[in-house]
């Protein structure tokens, strides 16, 4: 068995591949500067695509397309008869831009080629880092007085995440990451790190996306497409 991490230098892919390290499983680290071409494919077993263009106010369409779908379908091509898990991102729930729209294309492209791989797990993650947020909002109290929403949000951590990726493969079954997801509230997340003179309580949201279990749309994403 032999793993290829791509994004291995993002925050899951680096973590992933701390895992597979501490287990002693031969894996492959990928990133955007390496060539698809130059990986030994016929030993490669699983694929574990961490590679992703997120959210950023300086990334155009432009760029979401070629890291969130481009990359996709030049992957595609190397993928067939091998174990796959991609990650799609909950925030296709509840938000409608160019970034999810092209997680969803990516993850539409993998499951209407699932018929070449050996098995394919889409996962979707919620956020997996809310500190900086929360610190940036905790810096800003400091000199001013702060409106923070009451925006309830599924939270994971990426450690535990990626022992449940690595966990499975080793176990060889699907992993259910839904049942670790922890509800938070960056309302109350604030509020016990400031001068609560300094905090403002600002609009409820639910972006939790997570119902009896289930992934389910939030209510105001079909006012987010038409406004798209």
């Amino acid at each position: 068995m032999q793993i290829l991490v791509t994004g291995s230098r993002g925050t899951l892919g680096s973590e992933i591949c701390l895992v597979l390290e501490r287990r002693n499983i031969d894996f492959v680290r990928y990133s955007q500067f390496m060539a698809l071409d130059d990986i030994e494919w016929k030993k490669v077993t699983h694929i574990i695509n961490c590679a992703a263009v997120i959210p950023n106010s300086n990334e155009s369409l432009e760029s979401y397309w070629l890291g969130n779908v481009q990359f996709v379908t030049e992957l595609l091509k190397y993928s067939a008869n091998k174990h796959f898990i991609h990650f799609s991102s909950l925030s296709e729930q509840y938000k409608f831009d160019d970034y999810q729209i092209t997680k969803l294309l990516g993850s539409n492209l993998l499951s209407c080629n699932s018929h070449i791989f050996s098995s394919l797990q889409i996962i979707p993650t919620p956020t997996l880092e809310d500190k900086s947020l929360i610190n940036f909002l905790i810096e800003k109290s400091k000199s001013e007085k702060v409106t923070v929403d009451r925006l309830k949000y599924s939270f994971m951590d990426v450690v535990t995440l990626a022992k449940q990726i690595v966990q499975s493969i080793q176990k060889n079954e699907k992993v259910n990451v839904i049942n670790s997801y922890i509800e938070k509230d960056l309302y109350e997340e604030v509020k016990l790190k400031i001068n609560p003179e300094n905090l403002i309580e600002g609009t409820v949201l639910d972006r939790t996306s997570v119902k009896d279990e289930l992934i389910t749309f939030s209510s105001n994403l079909l006012n987010d497409i038409s406004k798209k």
